[in-house]
C-alpha cells in the first residue's frame, strides 16, 4: 500500500522539518498531523531535492520508514513505504511469538515439546539404523516402539525435578523391558493371564499415587507397554529387540532432558517475568493511546478494543507464570519468594485494570488541561519504555519517581480543592487523574519487585522435596485415588466386554479408551468422556486427511508426526481436547494404509464412542468422586480472604493491602476451579437452578462488588469524599460483620438475624458520604454478602452429594 500526499508550497524554503504532533484539532480519523516548520530564506540549494528519513509511525496503521522529499516545483512529498513479503513474514512471526509468550511465557511447554520431538525422531532413526545393519525382518514395529517409548516418557514422567525425571526414565526402560517379557510369556500360557496383568497395572497406576507418584507413573508406563505388546503379537525371538528399543527411546529422552536441552525452571521463570513485563508495557502504551485518542476528540473504539486485548494478554501471562511457580519452588526458588512474586504480579494486573477503568470514562479526559494531559501521557509513555527494558533498573526507578512526583502534585491540588473549594478544574477530574497515576506507580514498583525477585539465580540450589498432597477426604469414604483405581478397572473391563458382545474387533482399543478417559481425571471423568469423542473424531479425520494428501515420503511422515507430538506435549497441561486431537494427528499417519482410511476413522470413532460412554457412566455410578462436597470449604476460604482484604483497608494497615488482595484473588480462582469440577462431575447437563450454580453467582457478585469498592478506599478517594478514619473503620467493620455471618452460614451454623439498625445507614455516615456512588457501592457489597448468607442457609439441609 502506498500513500502520497502533495503539499504545494508558494515559497521556496531553505529547510523543512516534520515532527509528529497531536493536538485537539486532529482530523476525524484520529491520525496524527505532521507540523511543518518552514523557513522562507531562499538559497541555491532550495532548487534541489531534499530528503529526510524518520523512523517511527504517524499512525498505528502505517509504520516503518517515512521519506520526505521536497522540491520547489513538486512541493513536499510524504512517501509511505511498501511492505514487502519479508516484512510481512517478520510481522507474522513476531505476532505468533507474542501470542506464544502470552500462554507459554517462559517457553517451558515449548521446550518440553522440542525435547519430545527430538527424542522421538532420534529414537526412531537409531533403531532404524540398527535394524538395517543387522538385517532384522519387519523392523517397522521395533522402530515405532522406540519412538513410542520416547513419546510416552515425555508425556508421563511425573517428577518435577529434571534430575529425578532422568532417574524415572531409567527405571521406565527396565519396567518396559520386564513388561514385554512378562506379556509374551503369559500370552504363551493363556491370553487371559496377560489381560489380568494389564488390569493389575491399571489398578496400581492409581492406587499407588498416595504413596509414590513415581511408582504410579511406572505402573502406568508398564500398563501401556502390556497394551501395545498384546496388540503387536510379539514373538519370543524378538523380545530382545523390543527391550533394546525401549532403552533407546527412554535413553534419548534422558539425553535431551539432561544434556541437549535441559530444563531450567529458574531461568524459565526469569524469561516468563520478562514476557510479562513486555505485555505490561503494551498495556500501558494502550492506556496512553486511549488518552491521546480521547483528547483529540477522535473515535476511540479501536484503541479501547486494543487495550482490552492487552489486558487479557496480561491476565493470561500471569496465569501461566503462576502455573510455573511450583516447578521453580521445587528447583530451589523459595516459598516466600514465590508468594512475593505472586503478590507483585497481582499488583501489576490490578494497577493496569484501575488505569484502564479510568481511561474508559472519557468525560474527565476531555476536561484535562493540555499541560497536565501532556505531562501524564509523557510520564506514562516513559513508564512503558522503562518497563519494557529488562536490564536498566535505574530507568524503571526514574519512571516510578516521575509518576510519583506527578501524582503528589495532583494530590496536593485535590487537597486544596477539598479544603478551599477552589481548584483549577473539577475535583472529580483530579481524582481520576490521581487514580490513573497511582495505578502507574503501582505498576512500576511491582514490576521492579518481580524482576528483583527473579534477577539472581543461585549457583547451587537446594531443591525442595515435593511432598505428597495430603488427603482431605472423609475417612469413612474412599480416597479419590482409590476411587479412580476402581473406576478405571471397571470402565476398561465393561467397555472391553461390551465391544466383544457387539462383535467389535477392536475390543482392546475400546477398553483402553475407557481407561485413558478415567486416567488422571481427578474428578473430571464425565467432562472428559464428552469432549474426548469429538476430539478423537476430529483428530482421526485430520490425521487421515494429512496421511492421504501429503506426499507418501519418509520426510513428510516424520514432519506430520513431529508436529503432532510437539503440540500434544504443549497442550497436555492446559487442554485435554487439544491433547487428544494432536495425539490422533500424530498416530493416524503411522497406522493408516492405502485404502483403509475410512475404516480407520470408523474404528477410532467407535472406540471413542463406546469407551467414552462407558467411562462417563462409570464415573457417575461407580464410587463417584463428589467434588461438589468441597465447595463449601472453598467458600469459607474465600470469605476468610475477603475478611483479611477488608481489614487491610483499615487506617494504619495500608501496607497489607497488596498481599491481602492477592490472597483474595487466589481464593476466588480456587473457588471457581472447584465449582467447575463439581458441576461437571455431578451434573451431566448443569442447570441454572442447581444449588452450586446459585452460590457461584452470589460469590461472583460479592467479588465484583468488592472490586468496585476498592478504588474508593484509597487515601485520595477518602479525602475527596470527606471520609474520616472513624467513618471508614465503621463502614469496614459493618462489612466484616456481614462477612462473618456468611462464614457462619457456610459452616452450617445458625446465623443471627440481621437487625434493622445494622442494615440501616448511620445518619452521620450518610452525611459524610456526599457522593451517592460511593455509598451505593458500600451498600451493594453489604447486600450481596447478606444474599450469599441467605443462599447458604437455604441450602444447608441439602444432601452432601449435591453440594
Amino acid at each position: 500500500m502506498r500513500m502520497v500526499d502533495r503539499l504545494l508550497l508558494h515559497r521556496a524554503p531553505r529547510a523543512v522539518s516534520a515532527t509528529p504532533h497531536r493536538s485537539n484539532g486532529a482530523d476525524a480519523t484520529g491520525n496524527s498531523r505532521l507540523r511543518l516548520r518552514l523557513s522562507t530564506e531562499s538559497t541555491a540549494e532550495a532548487c534541489k531535492w531534499r530528503s529526510w528519513s524518520c523512523r517511527g509511525s504517524a499512525t498505528r496503521q502505517h509504520a516503518g520508514v517515512i521519506r520526505l522529499n521536497f522540491s520547489p516545483r513538486a512541493g513536499l512529498r510524504i512517501r509511505w513505504p511498501r511492505f514487502t513479503s519479508q516484512e510481512t513474514a517478520i510481522s507474522v512471526f513476531a505476532s505468533a511469538t507474542a501470542r506464544l509468550t502470552v500462554f507459554d511465557p517462559g517457553l517451558v511447554r515449548a521446550r518440553r515439546g522440542v525435547r519430545a520431538v527430538g527424542a522421538t525422531v532420534l529414537a526412531w532413526a537409531t533403531m532404524l539404523t540398527i535394524t538395517a545393519a543387522f538385517d532384522v525382518a519387519d523392523p517397522a514395529r521395533i522402530t515405532l516402539f522406540a519412538a513410542g517409548a520416547a513419546f510416552e516418557g515425555a508425556l508421563l514422567a511425573p517428577d518435577p525435578r529434571p534430575r529425578d525425571r532422568v532417574r524415572t526414565l531409567g527405571w521406565a526402560a527396565v519396567v518396559c523391558a520386564a513388561a514385554v517379557f512378562a506379556t509374551v510369556q503369559l500370552t504363551l500360557v493363556a491370553a487371559w493371564l496377560a489381560a489380568v496383568a494389564l488390569v493389575i497395572l491399571m489398578f496400581s497406576s492409581y492406587a499407588l499415587r498416595p504413596w509414590s507418584t513415581r511408582l504410579a507413573g511406572l505402573a502406568l508406563m508398564g500398563a501401556i507397554t502390556v497394551y501395545i505388546t498384546g496388540g503387536g503379537h510379539i514373538t519370543v525371538g524378538r523380545i530382545g529387540w523390543f527391550a533394546l528399543a525401549a532403552a533407546i527411546g527412554f535413553g534419548w529422552l534422558a539425553i535431551w532432558e539432561s544434556v541437549i536441552l535441559p530444563e531450567e525452571p529458574l531461568h524459565s521463570l526469569q524469561r516468563s517475568v520478562q514476557a510479562f513485563a513486555l505485555r505490561t508495557s503494551a498495556a500501558v502504551t494502550g492506556v496512553v493511546d486511549v488518552l491521546n485518542t480521547v483528547r483529540d476528540g477522535a473515535p476511540s473504539d479501536r484503541a479501547r478494543k486494543t487495550l482490552r486485548a492487552d489486558l487479557d494478554r496480561v491476565r493470561a501471562c500471569r496465569a501461566a507464570i503462576e502455573r510455573q511457580s511450583p516447578g521453580a519452588v521445587v528447583a530451589g526458588f523459595g516459598h516466600a519468594e514465590a508468594d512475593h512474586l505472586r503478590v507483585a504480579l497481582h499488583s501489576v494486573q490490578k494497577g493496569l485494570e484501575d488505569m484502564a477503568e479510568q481511561v474508559d470514562q472519557p468525560g474527565w479526559v476531555r476536561s484535562l488541561p493540555d499541560e497536565l494531559g501532556w505531562s501524564m501521557t509523557s510520564t506514562l509513555h516513559g513508564l512503558a519504555v522503562a518497563v519494557r527494558d529488562d536490564r536498566d533498573e535505574e530507568s524503571r526507578a526514574i519512571a516510578a519517581r516521575r509518576t510519583q512526583v506527578l501524582r503528589v502534585h495532583v494530590h496536593d491540588a485535590l487537597t486544596q480543592a477539598t479544603t478551599t473549594e477552589a481548584a483549577p478544574f473539577e475535583p472529580t477530574t483530579l481524582l481520576a487523574a490521581l487514580t490513573l497515576l497511582g495505578g502507574g506507580e503501582v505498576v512500576a514498583q511491582s514490576i521492579t519487585r518481580a524482576r528483583t525477585l527473579t534477577a539472581t539465580i543461585p549457583e547451587s540450589v537446594s531443591p525442595v522435596a515435593a511432598g505428597e498432597p495430603a488427603s482431605q477426604s472423609d475417612r469413612k469414604s474412599l480416597s479419590p485415588s482409590m476411587a479412580l483405581a476402581i473406576q478405571a478397572v471397571v470402565a476398561a473391563l465393561t467397555a472391553g466386554v461390551l465391544a466383544r458382545v457387539i462383535g467389535n474387533e477392536q475390543s482392546l482399543v475400546v477398553a483402553w479408551t475407557a481407561f485413558v478417559i478415567i486416567a488422571g481425571s481427578a474428578g473430571l471423568s464425565t467432562r472428559r468422556a464428552l469432549v474426548r469423542i469429538p476430539a478423537t473424531i476430529l483428530g482421526a479425520v485430520g490425521g487421515v486427511l494429512l496421511a492421504a494428501t501429503v506426499p507418501d515420503t519418509l520426510g513428510w511422515t516424520i514432519a506430520v508426526v513431529a508436529v503432532g507430538v510437539f503440540f500434544t506435549i504443549v497442550s497436555a497441561p492446559v487442554s485435554y481436547p487439544a491433547m487428544v486431537f494432536w495425539m490422533s494427528i500424530a498416530f493416524v499417519p503411522l497406522f493408516a494404509t492405502e485404502g483403509r482410511y475410512l475404516d480407520l476413522i470408523w474404528d477410532k470413532t467407535v472406540a471413542a464412542l463406546i469407551g467414552g460412554c462407558i467411562a462417563g457412566l462409570v464415573a457417575l455410578t461407580v464410587v463417584p468422586i463428589r467434588s461438589a462436597r468441597e465447595v463449601r470449604p472453598a467458600i469459607l476460604s474465600y470469605l476468610t480472604a475477603l475478611d483479611a482484604a477488608l481489614a487491610s483497608h483499615l487506617p494504619g494497615h495500608e501496607h497489607e493491602v497488596a498481599v491481602a488482595e492477592a490472597g483474595l484473588d487466589s481464593a476466588h480462582v480456587a473457588f471457581a476451579a472447584m465449582v467447575t469440577s463439581a458441576a461437571s462431575e455431578t451434573n451431566l447437563f448443569a442447570q441454572a437452578e442447581t444449588a452450586t450454580n446459585d452460590v457461584t453467582v452470589r460469590v461472583d457478585a460479592v467479588h465484583e462488588a468488592y472490586q468496585r469498592l476498592t478504588p474508593l478506599l484509597s487515601d485520595s478517594a477518602r479525602l475527596l469524599h470527606g471520609w474520616s478514619d472513624d467513618q471508614v473503620a465503621r463502614g469496614i467493620r459493618r462489612l466484616r460483620e456481614a462477612t462473618e455471618r456468611a462464614e457462619s452460614s457456610a459452616r452450617g451454623e445458625a446465623g443471627r438475624s440481621t437487625d434493622r439498625d445494622e442494615t440501616a445507614v448511620d445518619a452521620a455516615d450518610a452525611a459524610g458520604l456526599e457522593v451517592s456512588d460511593a455509598l451505593r457501592r458500600v451498600e451493594n457489597l453489604h447486600a450481596t454478602l447478606t444474599q450469599l448468607a441467605q443462599v447458604l442457609c437455604s441450602h444447608a439441609a441439602l444432601p452432601d452429594a449435591t453440594r
